[in-house]
């Protein structure tokens, strides 16, 4: 869909409700993919979250150029199943996981801080949660968006 506005710049409400109606059509496509504005941020709040998604993409890149090979088997699975995981699910889908410690052995974040500078943010080995259920660690996995753009 394309539009073209006609607005005097020299006029606050005109200027006003052009940032309405832009926010508006960007919720709704965000709404459409499933994401949502939460109601503030606006346009630097989403030019900041695409920056902070790229560097973090970039990291991804170089983490997994680097990986073992039980991280970049972890890696592909989370590929093909991106979002969230439960310990659990990583052990029955990969076996290699299973024994106990084998999966802290495989999820060390000393590589991802030093490619980040210091943060755990982004990593997706790291647990984010407590499955009570099964008794143990949720873990952040890849975005959609990760997945989609990571070459493994």
């Amino acid at each position: 869909m394309q539009t073209t506005f006609q607005v005097d710049l020299d006029n606050e409400r005109e200027v006003e409700n052009l940032r309405q109606l832009l926010e508006l059509r960007l919720e709704q496509l965000r709404s459409e993919r499933g994401e949502s504005l939460n109601g503030q941020g606006g346009i630097g709040e989403s030019a900041n979250r695409a920056n902070e998604n790229f560097n973090n993409i970039q990291i991804l890149q170089k983490f997994v150029s680097e990986a073992s090979p039980n991280q970049h088997e972890v890696l592909k699975w989370m590929k093909e199943h991106p979002g969230e995981v439960s310990a659990h699910v990583l052990k029955r889908d990969l076996p290699f996981l299973a024994p106990q410690g084998a999966l802290p052995g495989v999820f060390r974040p000393g590589r991802w801080q030093r490619l980040s500078g210091g943060t755990k943010d982004g990593f997706p080995f790291l647990q984010i949660a407590w499955n009570h259920v099964e008794g143990c660690g949720i873990y952040r996995g890849l975005t959609v968006e990760e997945a989609e753009i990571l070459d493994l």
